[in-house]
């Protein structure tokens, strides 16, 4: 059983829609610590031919809280609102704007402060709008011993959901070996998006935007054959 285990990050770029769609369970880290000026509450658009960073404010906290206690600022209605005119200005000549539009308009009228509640659900109804069929689970949920290190928790996590073959995006190359997973039993691979391109206006490509630019710019058929466009070793 394929297995990924990521923190829950923003209306993410399609890599890591598909790393969710080679997945036979996905689980997201919400008990991990919140990282500043990561993607957990922040993404980028394109914006006049260029990528434009937008960001949900969170309320102030430690910063040593995990993901799940993290919350957005009361006012996030505001944000809301604002991102839509951002997403209008942005996009109102893309081909599929009218239908991301009011699909993202849904997403973003889901009544949750909770940062992780909030990215869990548009990460799950925006894979049911792709057709991607993965189990979600989040990683807080799971009765598990509590560890320090890193690959404890991964392998921890994967006993638990009765996997033995964990799948990371290919930065990860960094961070494990396939001989430590081999070492306890486990297999690790990798994934590799293959080159993503489409057309985004008359402006060159810029890659690696949220999933909401792949979305405005092809349709959900065209989407579904960049879902698969990845490589495992």
């Amino acid at each position: 059983m394929r297995l990924a285990i990521m923190q829950p990050y923003l209306f993410p770029y399609i890599g890591y829609f598909q790393l969710i769609h080679g997945m036979d369970q996905f689980v997201i880290l919400d008990d991990v610590q919140y990282i500043k000026k990561g993607w957990i509450n922040r993404n980028r658009l394109l914006l006049d031919g260029k990528a434009h960073a937008f960001t949900f404010s969170l309320k102030k906290a430690s910063h040593r809280l995990p993901i799940k206690e993290r919350y957005f600022v009361d006012d996030h209605g505001v944000e809301k609102e604002s991102f839509m005119g951002l997403m209008a200005l942005a996009y109102r000549k893309a081909p599929h704007y009218r239908e991301t539009a009011a699909f993202i308009e849904d997403l973003l009228g889901f009544d949750e402060l909770n940062v992780a509640e909030f990215i869990r659900h548009s990460l799950e109804e925006i894979c049911k709008y792709l057709g991607i069929k993965t189990s979600f689970h989040v990683s807080s949920r799971l009765k598990r011993t509590e560890v320090s290190d890193r690959l404890s928790r991964l392998l921890g996590i994967m006993t638990i959901m009765g996997s033995t073959q964990y799948i990371n995006p290919i930065g990860g190359r960094e961070l494990y070996s396939k001989e430590e997973f081999a070492g306890h039993g486990m297999t690790l691979n990798f994934l590799r998006t293959k080159p993503i391109l489409y057309r985004q206006g008359d402006h060159a490509f810029v890659e690696s935007l949220s999933i909401i630019d792949v979305m405005m710019f092809n349709s959900r058929d065209e989407i579904r054959r960049l879902l698969t466009a990845y490589e495992f070793f």
